[in-house]
Order: C-alpha cells, then sequence, then structure tokens
C-alpha cells in the first residue's frame, strides 16, 4: 500500500523507468562522493587547506544526497542498488585518473559538476513528467546544491 501511495498512477513501465533512472542517478552520487575523496587525500598545491576543507565538506553533502536518494528509492517500493557490482552497472560518472595538483584537480571538478548536473537534471525532468513531486522536489533541492559547488568552484578558480 505505500508504494500505491508514492507512485500514485503512475504506470508500472514508468515507475521501471524513472527507478532505472534514480539508480543510475545514485550510482553518479557514490562515483563522484569516491572522486572527491580522493581528491581530498591526495591534493597538494599552495591552496592545500582551502581545497582539502571544501572538499570534505562537498563530500559530505554529497554523501547526504546519496542518503537521501537511496531512502527515496526505497520509500518508492524498490531496492537502492548500492553494491560495486550495481554501481559499476548504473553509474555513467568517469572515476578518471589519480590528480594530485589543484591546476589539474580544479577544472576536472568543475566538469565532473557540470556532467552530474546535467544526470540531476535529467532525472528531475522524468521524475516531474511521471508526477512523482516528491522525488522531484527533493531533487531540486540536489540540484541547488550541485549548482551552489560549481558557482563556488567558478568562483574561487581561475581555471
Amino acid at each position: 500500500m505505500e508504494n500505491e501511495r508514492i507512485n500514485g498512477s503512475v504506470a508500472k513501465a514508468e515507475q521501471q523507468q524513472l527507478q532505472q533512472q534514480l539508480n543510475g542517478l545514485l550510482a553518479d552520487l557514490i562515483v563522484f562522493n569516491l572522486k572527491l575523496k580522493n581528491y581530498h587525500w591526495n591534493l597538494e598545491g599552495p591552496s592545500f587547506i582551502l581545497w582539502h576543507t571544501w572538499l570534505d565538506e562537498a563530500s559530505a553533502r554529497l554523501q547526504n544526497e546519496a542518503d537521501s536518494l537511496a531512502e527515496r528509492i526505497k520509500m518508492r517500493g524498490e531496492t537502492p542498488k548500492g553494491s560495486l557490482v550495481s554501481i559499476r552497472q548504473h553509474a555513467d560518472f568517469d572515476e578518471g585518473a589519480l590528480l594530485r595538483n589543484e591546476s589539474q584537480i580544479l577544472p576536472q571538478l568543475k566538469a565532473d559538476y557540470q556532467h552530474l548536473l546535467q544526470a540531476i537534471r535529467e532525472t528531475l525532468e522524468l521524475a516531474a513528467l511521471h508526477a512523482d513531486h516528491g522525488t522531484a522536489d527533493m531533487l531540486t533541492g540536489t540540484l541547488r546544491a550541485a549548482e551552489k559547488d560549481l558557482w563556488y568552484l567558478n568562483a574561487s578558480t581561475p581555471f
């Protein structure tokens, strides 16, 4: 019954399409979070303290967004795909090479945030199309947080 309340009158095929998209976004959030942590651990450069701290905070924000998304998937009566095998299958996010220098990391971060924003927008639009207002609202918050992080990167770096 709970699943019916959340999904409303959305057809089963549409629910599956949205579910697949949600799990893809969850995988992207997890991979990107790991990438941020890798940068956090390995960053070197003159602004080390600033970026080390910011990367840790950004990683915590992404972790919270991934957790909220996984819980939303569960609320929809589905299973969040969080195993390593599943993440590899569903992620559209490239883990990339291990970078250490901030002049390499920061441009890559900007590109990664652009990629993440696109994935969030596509998932949000699908949720709205299928009248899953709760998921669309949650994703709007995720979108705002990622946009703010990208704004910070753009305002703070010449790269």
